[in-house]
């Protein structure tokens, strides 16, 4: 079995309002599912917060990942603890709690339902550069967002560029590693997404 591979561009994302700015899905899994109807494994987005004090919209039942891409927050789960998150800092919560965040920023979300779990970590390659994505066969999905710079990404003997603001999605997963080079100094954000 093959690798099954999707490149995903700004023109097939889906872009909609939220109580503090804009929300942008990147993929959703299984296809066709609805997040409003919350009937999704997992969902890949980018959020703006365009307004200084905002509330998460509650999500029971889903586990969350957020790293920020752009500017910083000041995150409080009320009765569990606050952190102030900056460029590339991660935080993982449940949907069940009463989150708000102040300050302006972009970030990166991964939500998960069921036995679905993620990860999310950032990539800064300089020009010239490479890396290899290693231990493969224990995760589903493998996403590639890139936030700035033009990537090669090597699976097996298949070759594949991505540029600033497309998602990579590696499923069906049978490479042992992948390799990203740098074409120019770029920086991506990688999600790995597992079914326990």
């Amino acid at each position: 079995m093959e690798n099954s591979i999707t490149i995903l561009g700004p023109e097939e994302y889906r872009t909609s309002a939220w109580s503090g700015g804009t929300t942008t899905e990147l993929f959703i899994f299984p296809a066709g599912s609805d997040y409003k109807k919350r009937d999704f494994l997992f969902r890949i987005s980018t959020a703006s917060v365009s307004i200084p004090f905002s509330k998460f919209t509650p999500l029971p039942g889903i586990n969350r990942v957020i790293m920020i891409i752009e500017g910083e927050i000041e995150l409080e789960h009320k009765n569990h603890y606050s952190k102030i998150l900056h460029k590339f800092d991660v935080d993982t919560f449940t949907g069940d709690w009463e989150s708000s965040s102040r300050g302006l920023c972009t970030d990166f979300n991964v939500m998960t339902r069921g036995n679905y779990t993620g990860i999310v970590q950032p990539i800064e390659l300089q020009k010239g550069k490479m890396v290899e994505v290693s231990n493969l066969k224990e995760i589903s999905f493998l996403c590639l967002y890139a936030l700035k710079g033009v990537s090669n990404i090597k699976s097996g003997d298949k070759e594949f560029q991505i540029n600033s603001g497309e998602l990579f999605v590696l499923q069906d997963i049978t490479s042992h590693q992948i390799q990203i080079s740098a074409y120019d100094d770029c920086a991506l954000v990688m999600a790995k997404i597992s079914a326990l």
